[in-house]
């Protein structure tokens, strides 16, 4: 009787991990983890004729963008942004955007739109959106890759 309770517990298990790693190579996480093109942005919510864009990114203005080649800080970026979630607490009524991830990964594409401000991010894919809240944590990582690249941030309005 006991070989069956410890059988039958390690099946449940196994089939828990499978579902969860199944899961897991569905989520945008795993283009973002795993990606072999990483586009850092700055945008701009805002446009104005004092701010020339370069583009647009989500319906958002591009004031830079930087492909992310180094594997490390590829991770801390995505770590951060997926450590800042969280499930709970008031969501803000604005969207301002600054900063935005676009990954590509196995015929994937992923692109991330985060507002830090407003402590919110939209993942996209294949036409649907995601939104998550999450805290502003991460912001000063994401700042200091886009300024090691020489790219301007975009001011609060």
């Amino acid at each position: 009787m006991t070989w069956r309770k410890i059988v039958i517990g390690a099946a449940l298990i196994a089939v828990f991990a499978v579902g969860r790693y199944v899961l897991y190579l569905r989520s945008e996480r795993y283009v973002l983890d795993h990606s072999d093109q990483f586009i850092l942005y700055s945008l701009t919510w805002h446009s104005s004729p004092d701010v020339p864009t370069l583009g647009t990114f989500q319906r958002c203005g591009i004031l830079g963008q930087t492909q992310i080649t180094d594997p490390e800080l590829r991770t801390n970026l995505v770590n951060a942004l997926y450590g800042s979630i969280r499930y709970s607490g008031g969501e803000a009524s604005c969207f301002n955007p600054r900063h935005g991830i676009h990954a590509t990964y196995g015929g994937r594409t992923v692109d991330a739109v985060i507002c830090f401000e407003c402590e919110q991010v939209y993942f996209y894919e294949n036409g649907q959106s995601n939104h998550q809240l999450i805290s502003s944590e991460p912001q000063g990582l994401f700042n200091d890759a886009l300024t090691a690249a020489h790219l301007p941030l975009s001011k609060r309005p």
